[in-house]
């Protein structure tokens, strides 16, 4: 298994957002009940409760989720919101969340063709985000990330999927945006160049971040790929156990 790890900030910012992500502003309904449910603290608390413990990578995954929520709120929703992280995180994730605004905006025009599949575009965009495959998570090595995202972006120009099937909702979103775009031109500009745009930019800023290194579970433990020629790894503490977690977020009145 291998994840994105953002290793330096985890901690203060697990906790930073956790106190600012509840309640979201006022957007309205589905997005409001949509955006929640995958950010929710309590969603880690289940996750330890299942594993025992919190890992690094676990903790960066919902963090990110987090504050691209935030950016998607700005940029969709309300350009005067101010986002509830300072401005070093803020730009940290402004790339992924440019991305998944766009991706939004792709689930919005697309929804009505995906019959009952999806409740609405909130719903599907939820989806889409959990399953993490539009940053790449799941391509190996930093190298083969971004090798990935570029393989990617040359696939969608000609008009072929990239996503497979083990994401079936960005592999669905994908399936009808290329079929809508090559049927109307103003999808293909309005929609689809912006989401390689958007990507670009993406894994642009994620090859220039030297914090995003992958990390791997070997074993039952969490390991992460040193920096540099060779292949040395570094063994990485969990985070806190379901105990620690479940006692500092009753202290902090998050549960």
């Amino acid at each position: 298994m291998v994840k994105t790890l953002i290793s330096k900030k985890l901690p203060k910012m697990l906790i930073e957002h956790q106190k600012n992500l509840l309640p979201l502003p006022e957007i309205e309904q589905p997005y409001h009940y949509e955006f929640t449910g995958c950010t929710n603290p309590f969603l880690l608390v289940m996750l330890a409760s299942h594993q025992g413990c919190i890992y690094r990578s676990d903790s960066a995954i919902f963090v990110e989720r987090v504050c691209v929520i935030h950016w998607v709120i700005k940029l969709r929703f309300n350009s005067k919101y101010k986002l509830p992280m300072n401005r070093e995180v803020a730009n940290f994730y402004k790339p992924a969340g440019i991305l998944y605004s766009d991706i939004l905006r792709a689930s919005e025009r697309l929804h009505s063709f995906t019959g009952d599949e999806y409740q609405n575009a909130a719903h599907w965009f939820r989806l889409i985000l959990c399953e993490q495959r539009l940053g790449g998570l799941n391509l190996g090595t930093k190298t083969n990330i971004l090798r990935g995202i570029r393989k990617d972006n040359q696939l969608l120009s000609k008009y072929q999927n990239p996503f497979e099937e083990e994401f079936p909702h960005t592999k669905r979103l994908f399936d009808l945006l290329l079929a809508k775009s090559e049927l109307h031109d103003i999808i293909r500009k309005e929609v689809l160049e912006p989401i390689k745009k958007s990507r670009k930019a993406y894994a642009t800023d994620y090859h220039r971040n030297g914090e995003c290194q992958p990390c791997t579970f070997i074993q039952g433990k969490e390991y992460r790929q040193m920096s540099g020629s060779g292949s040395g790894r570094h063994e990485l503490q969990i985070l806190c156990t379901f105990e620690q977690l479940q006692k500092e977020m009753i202290s902090r009145n998050l549960i």
